[in-house]
């Protein structure tokens, strides 16, 4: 008799936080049609610039406190926001929108990303 399952997630080993890739559309196609996963940002640490050329995401905070950068190629306008759980703000990136993470705190933020495709390293853009 099956009534549960249980499955094993990735976990990517990063200096400046590890990322748990949860769920994504192969395993979880009753559920999601992209991906789940949880990023880390190590105290008074950066992750640096990124672009998704035909993703778009949803990042919230599930502990700590965590500035997100954001900026669109149409215009040369810099955003800055603060999210922590406490402020219960949900951020949704258009693909084409750089932005990037930067942890000032002394202890370490962990967001979830929910993408409406499946990660792809090669639709991704980095400074």
């Amino acid at each position: 008799m099956n009534f549960f399952e249980e499955n094993n997630y990735q976990i990517i080993k990063n200096d400046k936080g590890n990322i748990f890739k949860f769920a994504d559309v192969d395993n979880y196609s009753d559920f999601i049609n992209g991906e789940i996963y949880f990023s880390e940002v190590n105290p008074n640490t950066s992750k640096p610039w990124r672009r998704h050329k035909r993703i778009n995401t949803v990042i919230g905070v599930v502990s700590g406190e965590i500035n997100i950068k954001i900026r669109s190629d149409n215009s040369n306008q810099l955003i800055s926001k603060k999210l922590s759980l406490k402020n219960s703000t949900l951020i949704k990136i258009k693909f084409g929108t750089w932005y990037a993470f930067e942890n000032q705190k002394n202890i370490p933020c962990l967001l979830f990303a929910m993408l409406d495709k499946k990660h792809d390293d090669g639709e991704v853009e980095r400074l």
